[in-house]
């Protein structure tokens, strides 16, 4: 009640509001907040950023982290030891994460070019919106593959080696082991992955926040930094407060949505 439920009916009650969050006056806007959002060009690139962020975390890091676990599950060796490793970077603070990463596209990368002519890595990643919205996507994709990377195998050990092997015998091959034998087998492990992959896209903050600030020229900036700059940048807390509920709407209807499509998929398989 103290830290969920009444912050969120505050700041429902602060989205009809102008406000600047330190003076004790407050002007009733009604419901201008929210409607000087869609004719806000900076709030339209921030959800279409947010929209492509997620779209292209959800697929990668869930494709990577099925192939990974996929080829774990088939190691008879260093199995564990793999595991954790894929895991490491999930046990890191977010700000420890941004810093090394940062380290890696303005020094390692471009010392990596000048040495082996490899001219595409010495690019400057965060100065170009092409560049820096990949630089974004590489680091969820090492930050966020490894947690799915367990449930995966998760999944894959109860996987029936009955089913493997019939499929073997029908001659079937690696891509189509993976795709069409098991994945389907782990539908419910593929769901949890896209679930929390959806949730975290949507949801970015830490990761634009630190590295690109949502820079260049505002290109990265998701809903969530948005609504952070605008508060506390632009102290602006009724607008602030307003684009944090359409978030958490957004949010919110994406993941129901996704939900009952793909436990429809898991009733009809």
């Amino acid at each position: 009640t103290l830290f969920v439920i009444y912050p969120f009916v505050k700041g429902i009650h602060y989205s009809f509001y102008d406000w600047d969050g330190i003076s004790p006056d407050m002007t009733f806007a009604g419901v201008s907040n929210y409607t000087k959002m869609f004719k806000n060009e900076h709030f339209l690139s921030a959800l279409w950023f947010t929209f492509k962020f997620a779209v292209v975390t959800v697929i990668t890091q869930n494709l990577g982290a099925l192939i990974i676990a996929n080829l774990l599950d088939n190691m008879t060796r260093f199995k564990n030891l793999l595991r954790g490793i894929f895991f490491v970077p999930n046990v890191l603070p977010g700000v420890i994460v941004a810093f090394i990463w940062s380290f890696i596209f303005t020094k390692v990368l471009p010392d990596v070019a000048g040495k082996t002519g490899l001219k595409f890595l010495g690019i400057s990643w965060f100065s170009q919106p092409d560049t820096a919205f990949w630089s974004t996507v590489i680091v969820a994709f090492w930050l966020g593959t490894g947690y799915l990377v367990i449930i995966y195998l998760a999944g894959l050990s109860t996987v029936d080696t009955n089913v493997i092997e019939a499929a073997q015998i029908d001659g079937a091959n690696s891509r189509q082991m993976l795709f069409r034998i098991k994945a389907p087998l782990i539908l419910s492990s593929v769901i949890v992955g896209v679930f929390l992959t959806t949730m975290n896209g949507l949801k970015q903050f830490e990761i634009v926040f630190l590295m690109t600030g949502g820079g260049p020229y505002r290109s990265t900036e998701t809903l969530a930094l948005l609504s952070y700059n605008t508060a506390y940048v632009r102290y602006n807390f009724g607008q602030a407060a307003a684009q944090a509920i359409i978030l958490f709407v957004l949010v919110a209807a994406v993941t129901m949505l996704q939900l009952a499509v793909m436990k429809g998929k898991e009733v009809e398989g």
